[in-house]
């Protein structure tokens, strides 16, 4: 009851009623005498509506529903219509105070509980659309806890049937004192560009929406939404839909945002901090610190026209605007794909534009994944390296690699290469009726396979659908760990060139050591695969550690490339390998600098494999609390 005063001080504290608007005034308004309804009817009441917390043991082989591994929600009872969000960004106090109005509509007959995910929240009370009181508990598996967090039970006032609608409104804050991993990172002014002001944002993929709200922490759940953010009148505050309205007093202001295309938990995102808006085009925007603003949108310049060609290859762009936010180099990914508002690391701004592929991935995902994803939760010879890994109810995070890009593209290549001479012309068509088929749903493997069959039944002749369907080895793809024979190469003159360089350099490595302009000439792109190739082949060059140290002094590898990440990180774990001490000794300077897990893991793990363990522990240390809580845990896990 004393943290539910809290709250209520900071709403009493806050003067969030002089000089804005009418709405959002009775807002927060009835906001606070709710709260206040509450604290004094759970003071006069006997009954607690607060259960203790239980603990809940699974029988063996069972779940709490048949669709998602990783959401422990009775996701086959019931679903999310809509919610309307409320939150006040408490910087000083590192937590958001939320209100949220749920609808959900029943899909069983006789529910008479639903079931919510959360993890690192606090619950003060339930209620329904007459404002009653709920019953609640916190329910936990010892198992699963640490993974996938705990469940909110909620027993409804009533028995609702199949396609009946409810309303339940949850109040609650979040709550992180042990630095878990969650969606939400805290940054202190310092670790920010204009070092005036904090920064907030949110990582929700792919289980941490349960983090920020309780929801229903599934891709097969996707629900429309309002959302309120109320903050210091200094921060600038964006969120994952449409910007509505904007209220400004001299204390605070107000943000009402709006997401009419159903879009799933993990989708949903917050930003906060001094931040400024630059338009590209009509329908582009660059968000950054001011003090970046201008370099970011010279970089990112090109927007349009990237969106333009993904349009014409597949369907007309469903979001109006298009919105990329560069974040703080803590953020722990290259990109992440929210709906009109893309977060993007500050490792892709090198001034070259050689690193904006990034951006045109992330638009790609306004199509895959933000129009149609996948039902369930996000695969050498391991059992996630197959196309339909069996997660089990693990993180799906443990599970993160390259192989859905990789062996998916190999696999999506090797679909349309079956087709003959036509496939191309034909797998793209088949692309944009597939945007149209399932717009705004959740699918799985077997209905992407269905609705392929009945196109191609329609585009082939029988013979030809036949024997295309005959030829197809779809269990080896799809449910066999490793790359199948058949795959595709991907070839171009620049490409072969570098390769033919690479060949010589293992025979020879004076040829670039002597002539450091063929390496310094090779394209950006081009740079990183071939560092790689050095190292796939160490054993093949004779006096690798020297050849390195020569590389070094001749190239100048640190002062040129170690500042270009995606280079420079490959530069670094050949160094590392050679035990270049030179280069290691600027290994803190780099893994303290950016927060991205596609930098920072393999340097961590080359550092465990070469014999500086210590170092990796002590400058993981230093660095713990600057890194995103998400990429703190997976590095955590690395350097053991």
């Amino acid at each position: 009851m004393q943290k539910i005063k809290k709250t209520l001080d900071i709403i009493r504290k806050k003067p969030h009623y002089l000089g804005v608007g009418v709405s959002v005034i009775l807002g927060g308004y009835i906001f606070y005498k709710i709260l206040k309804q509450r604290i004094n009817k759970s003071e006069n009441e006997e009954e607690n509506h607060i259960e203790e917390n239980q603990e809940d043991i699974l029988q063996k082989d069972e779940w709490y529903n048949n669709i998602d591994p990783s959401s422990l929600s009775n996701l086959n009872d019931f679903t999310t219509l809509h919610y309307d969000i409320d939150y006040f960004i408490e910087f000083n106090k590192k937590k958001l105070a939320g209100k949220i109005n749920y609808t959900f509509e029943s899909k069983a007959s006789d529910l008479k509980k639903i079931i919510l995910d959360v993890k690192c929240l606090l619950i003060y009370e339930v209620t329904n659309e007459q404002d009653q009181v709920l019953k609640y508990h916190i329910q936990s598996n010892p198992k699963y806890k640490e993974d996938l967090g705990d469940q909110l039970v909620i027993t409804l006032d009533k028995t609702y049937q199949q396609s009946d609608q409810f309303t339940i409104r949850i109040f609650f804050d979040t709550f992180n004192p042990d630095n878990r991993p969650t969606a939400i990172n805290w940054l202190n002014p310092e670790q920010t560009m204009g070092k005036k002001y904090p920064f907030l944002f949110t990582q929700c993929e792919p289980i941490f929406a349960r983090t920020l709200f309780p929801c229903q922490d599934s891709p097969s759940v996707k629900a429309t939404f309002n959302a309120t953010l109320r903050t210091n009148n200094k921060i600038s505050a964006y969120c994952s839909g449409q910007l509505t309205q904007v209220f400004d007093s001299d204390f605070e202001k107000v943000y009402l945002f709006e997401q009419t295309i159903p879009i799933p938990a993990y989708l949903f995102a917050l930003l906060a901090g001094d931040l400024k808006q630059n338009k590209i085009s009509e329908r582009c925007y660059v968000i950054a610190e001011p003090s970046f603003i201008d370099q970011c949108c010279s970089e990112l310049d090109e927007m349009e026209t990237q969106l333009n060609a993904i349009e014409d290859y597949l369907t007309p762009y469903k979001w109006k605007e298009y919105k990329i936010a560069i974040l703080p180099p803590s953020f722990p990914y290259g990109g992440m794909e929210n709906p009109l508002l893309t977060f993007a690391s500050p490792t892709i701004i090198v001034g070259d534009k050689s690193q904006t592929q990034v951006v045109i991935h992330e638009m790609v995902h306004s199509w895959y994944q933000e129009l149609v994803n996948a039902v369930r939760g996000f695969g050498s010879k391991h059992e996630y390296t197959k196309l339909q890994p069996n997660l089990k109810h693990n993180n799906p995070d443990d599970a993160f690699s390259q192989v859905p890009y990789v062996k998916g593209c190999q696999f999506l290549m090797y679909l349309e290469r079956q087709l003959g001479i036509n496939g191309e012309q034909i797998f793209q068509e088949f692309l944009k009726r597939y945007f149209i088929q399932f717009e705004q749903q959740s699918i799985d493997y077997e209905e992407f396979m269905i609705f392929y069959r009945s196109f191609l039944k329609e585009r082939l002749d029988q013979q030809q659908f036949q024997q295309y369907f005959d030829t197809l080895k779809l269990q080896e793809w799809l449910y066999e760990p490793g790359l199948p024979i058949e795959t595709s190469s991907f070839e171009s003159s620049k490409l072969n060139q570098m390769n033919d360089l690479l060949n010589q350099f293992i025979k020879n490595p004076l040829i670039i050591i002597q002539d450091p302009l063929k390496f310094h000439n090779l394209e950006n792109d081009l740079k990183p695969l071939f560092l790689n190739g050095i190292l796939q082949n160490k054993q093949k060059i004779k006096s690798f550690n020297n050849v390195i140290s020569q590389m070094e002094t001749q190239l100048q590898m640190n002062a040129n490339y170690l500042h270009k990440y995606e280079i420079g990180v490959k530069w670094m774990l050949l160094a590392i390998s050679a035990s270049h001490q030179k280069t290691i000794e600027q290994v803190e300077q780099i893994v303290g600098s950016v927060g991205r897990m596609k930098y920072l893991r393999p340097i961590y793990k080359a550092l465990i494999q070469n014999g500086y363990k210590n170092l990796a522990q002590k400058i993981f240390q230093k660095n713990k609390l600057f890194y995103h809580t998400i990429a703190a845990k997976m590095i955590g896990k690395d350097i053991l």
